[in-house]
């Protein structure tokens, strides 16, 4: 129930309990967002939001219901971060090798620290289904916005358009995975980027096999 405070010839409701802390919530979401990005969902207690945060359990469960809750807003949450970055940095990359460029690094330094943040865009386990939807939409545009990247690439004649950008895509986040997924000790980011980059962007082959498949291809069409 509210109380009722009567002041002159009014009646104001005056909330019971302790008033919402301003930036609560949104200091609960970046732990966990860590917390996460670092570890399976299994691993990850309250408890250790709590304490990462410094905020007490009970205030987090009157925020979020339940740690399904608020697993699923903090992927959804990191993915929309991510999101407002790559759109933010392309806005000053040329279409093309810069653009696509800074795209791979955005992502491969996010997901570099948000491992499972990344499993979970093949594989979302234990999100509520009333999260999944958002989560789908959030992968979704994150998908669509380096479609968008490639196809301005392929417009300025930087890339081939030979090859569906959706499928580009998909092997550009598989790369990203990979590096991330079986990195070894010493590996730095930097250095994953590089790969990346390297094999998008100038492929694996050396000139003399470009030279000697692209002379390959010529005669297989000419057939």
């Amino acid at each position: 129930m509210k109380a009722l405070k009567r002041t002159g010839t009014e009646i104001r409701v005056r909330p019971r309990g302790r008033p919402r802390t301003i930036g609560l919530r949104e200091k609960i979401l970046a732990s966990a967002v860590k917390l996460f990005g670092e570890k399976s969902f299994v691993e990850v207690h309250i408890d250790d939001v709590a304490a990462d945060s410094g905020i007490g359990k009970g205030s987090i469960y009157r925020e979020f219901r339940s740690k399904e809750s608020l697993y699923a807003t903090a992927i959804n949450t990191g993915l929309s971060e991510l999101l407002k970055r790559i759109a933010i940095t392309l806005r000053t990359q040329p279409a093309g090798p810069d653009a696509i460029a800074t795209v791979i690094r955005e992502a491969s330094e996010y997901f570099w620290n948000h491992g499972e943040f990344f499993a979970l865009l093949r594989n979302p386990v234990a999100l509520p289904a009333s999260q999944l939807t958002n989560f789908r939409q959030e992968r979704s545009r994150l998908s669509s916005l380096i479609v968008k990247t490639l196809q301005e690439g392929i417009a300025a004649g930087a890339f081939r358009d030979d090859i569906d950008p959706e499928i580009v895509v998909e092997a550009i986040l598989g790369m990203i995975r990979g590096i991330r997924r079986h990195r070894r000790e010493g590996v730095t980011v930097a250095q994953a980027v590089a790969a990346v980059n390297a094999l998008f962007l100038q492929g694996y082959a050396n000139k003399l096999e470009k030279r000697a498949v692209a002379h390959r291809a010529t005669a297989d069409r000419s057939v």
